[in-house]
Order: structure tokens, then C-alpha cells, then sequence
């Protein structure tokens, strides 16, 4: 299943209030850690659709169901059809520097 891993969150999130922008564009499951989340779509256009609209709204205002500095990156399953973990757009890992 394709999924959004959706990082730079706080602490303490309610999935609720965290799910709401991406229940527009289909069913999801969110599964929340410390600090990210995935956010599962059953369909690949949803997902797409779902970035499609969200991320330029998070350039804009910053701000993702109310919580401030998260940013959205493709999970491997959804931009290559690996097995798991997390990408950014540009093919890096989140949190990585330059030569890892």
C-alpha cells in the first residue's frame, strides 16, 4: 500500500486531528511514532492526490493539521516499490546528511 511518511512532529499528536487533511483524498490508516507517521492509502492516486494538494499548502502556511514544521516525504513503497521505510522527493533519506 502507498503511504506518506509525514515528519517533524511534535511530541504528543492526536491521530485524529493528524489524519484529518489526508482523509479528503481516501481511507487511510495513520500510524503514529515519535516525532513521524505513515499515513496508508489503498490506492496510489490517492496518495498522489493527497501530495498533490498538501504539500504546496504546507509551503505556504507551515502548517499540517495544525502543527507547525512538518514535512512530507514519499514512503520507498510509493516511489519505487520497495519494502518499506521512508524517502524524500529528492531520493534521500529524511534526517540524513550529504554522503550517507
Amino acid at each position: 500500500a502507498p503511504f506518506i511518511h509525514p515528519g517533524g512532529l511534535p511530541p504528543f499528536v492526536e491521530e485524529e486531528r493528524l489524519d484529518e487533511p489526508f482523509r479528503e483524498y481516501g481511507p487511510t490508516t495513520v500510524r503514529i511514532c515519535e516525532g513521524f507517521a505513515f499515513v496508508d492509502y489503498p490506492e496510489q492516486a490517492m496518495a498522489d492526490a493527497a501530495m498533490d494538494v498538501l504539500r504546496p499548502k504546507l509551503a505556504a502556511d507551515g502548517h499540517l493539521g495544525g502543527y507547525p514544521g512538518v514535512n512530507l516525504s514519499w514512503g520507498k513503497r510509493s516511489i519505487g516499490g520497495g519494502t518499506g521505510g521512508a524517502e524524500t522527493a529528492d531520493g534521500g533519506v529524511p534526517g540524513a546528511g550529504p554522503g550517507r
